[in-house]
């Protein structure tokens, strides 16, 4: 299975398309690899949370939507006085991974679980 690269998402970035703006400063290319990967599958995400154009939570899950062309509900979320509002320009794309082998494995197992996809799957 072809993984989406660091190009792939600088570019989407930078293409202004993006109608949300990010509240987080940075992005994990293998937490998003292992997104879209379960994406193109079929697996199903939690809602994204978003106040006023805000993009509260759910930032990896919003980028691989993107680059899918996918579409994922909204919920309405609030934020505070100290959230921060960034560019999409400025996202920098972390090369460690952010998780865990359990933390994956919990994920994956869950995936398997709700979506009925075999778990080995998800191996990328």
């Amino acid at each position: 299975m072809e993984k989406i690269s660091i190009e792939q998402v600088k570019e989407l970035l930078l293409s202004g398309t993006l109608k949300l703006q990010p509240t987080q400063q940075k992005l994990c290319v293998q937490i998003l690899q292992r997104i879209h990967h379960k994406m193109k599958l079929g697996v199903s995400f939690e809602n994204i949370n978003v106040h006023e154009g805000l993009l509260i939570n759910g930032h990896h899950r919003y980028i691989c939507a993107q680059l899918l062309n996918l579409h994922l509900n909204i919920n309405p979320w609030s934020s505070s006085s100290q959230t921060t509002v960034y560019k999409w320009s400025e996202i920098q794309i972390e090369m460690t991974d952010w998780e865990s082998l359990e933390i994956i494995k919990r994920h994956n197992l869950r995936d398997a679980f709700t979506s009925g996809i075999d778990i080995k799957a998800f191996e990328i």
